[in-house]
């Protein structure tokens, strides 16, 4: 009688594991299914705005380069500039020419025009027209590149100062190569964008040992140490935006706490695309990861979007009560069975 009981129990026994295992390797099947679709489809998305965004920002520095640039007036005095007698004259000229253009463009998005002659002696900054005459050859890679191949070079470089999103272009006169001109923006110009897309919170995430080999010392106040790594600073012109400025303040400290949250250092070290989620304040968020690569194609860090979401969230909480609602009534068909 006590063996037949024990037989019984063990079979009951074997069932409930057999039914609970059964059921949960279904549910979590499913679970993760959910998880990885939407990591797929946020992650594809994202990129894609990222991508357009740059691309509609480069579609602008065109636009720029063919209207005001690349026009007969600003040729000719490029070409007088590469005369050393004369190019004191032409850096005037050229200046008091564009310089109403880079004032509209520093009220928009754009943030650099830098001309530059040939074998990338620096011309005229528009930023600093004080500094010029020195080489640039080993300095800037992109203007190196468009000075040897004669071709626009486009894509993110690290500069002396701060790291941009740049377009290079050759020009000519009369099809005698005249020297480069570089139109640029920042991180702050995708941002600001996208945000009127969406209103989330863009940054450049940077790889600190990357950047600080180019930027000088003095210039290092630019950037604002990440929370998330010793090794990752953040490019802080985002954070004194114009779209950020009334709460500047509560921005700065929520992206903190979020950082503080985000265990992340294995994923940062993969270069790939990831998502993680926190909870700050009783709200959700995804934090989503986008490589980026600089035109020497060396990953420098990660454009990374911060926004409010609660699907992955509320899929974990629904997986943890499934779990526990199936380990009930698991439970309870073992009792029946007694």
């Amino acid at each position: 009688m006590i063996k037949k009981y024990k037989k019984e129990l063990l079979i009951s026994f074997l069932f409930f594991i057999v039914l609970y295992s059964g059921l949960m390797f279904y549910f979590y099947t499913a679970y993760k299914a959910t998880v990885q679709d939407f990591t797929k489809n946020i992650l594809k998305e994202n990129a894609l705005l990222i991508d357009t965004t740059i691309n509609t920002l480069n579609k602008e520095c065109d636009t720029i380069f063919y209207l005001k640039i690349n026009q007969p007036k600003v040729l000719k005095i490029m070409n007088k500039a590469n005369n050393p007698n004369k190019r004191d004259i032409a850096r005037k000229e050229l200046y008091s020419l564009l310089l109403p253009t880079y004032k509209i463009l520093k009220s928009d998005k754009l943030s650099l025009f830098f001309f530059q002659l040939p074998n990338a002696i620096s011309f005229l900054r528009f930023h600093k027209p004080s500094l010029y005459g020195d080489s640039i050859k080993h300095v800037r890679y992109s203007i190196d590149l468009a000075d040897k191949t004669r071709k626009i070079i486009r894509g993110f470089e690290e500069g002396i100062m701060i790291g941009e999103f740049r377009n290079v272009y050759p020009l000519f006169y009369k099809n005698k190569f005249i020297g480069t001109v570089e139109i640029s923006y920042s991180i702050n110009a995708i941002s600001q964008t996208l945000i009127n897309h969406n209103l989330s919170f863009y940054g450049l995430l940077q790889k600190k040992e990357l950047i600080y080999k180019k930027v000088w010392k003095k210039f290092r106040n630019n950037y604002v140490q990440s929370l998330i790594s010793n090794n990752y600073v953040w490019d802080k012109r985002v954070f004194n935006s114009n779209y950020y400025k009334d709460n500047k303040v509560k921005l700065i400290k929520d992206i903190q706490k979020i950082e503080k949250k985000l265990k992340i250092k294995k994923e940062l070290s993969k270069n790939k695309p990831f998502i993680k989620t926190t909870s700050l304040n009783n709200k959700n968020y995804i934090s989503i990861f986008q490589p980026i690569k600089n035109i020497k194609s060396q990953i420098i860090g990660y454009i990374v979007t911060i926004e409010e979401n609660n699907f992955l969230t509320k899929r974990k909480h629904r997986y943890t009560n499934i779990q526990l609602l199936l380990f009930i009534g698991s439970l309870l068909v073992l009792i029946r069975l007694q």
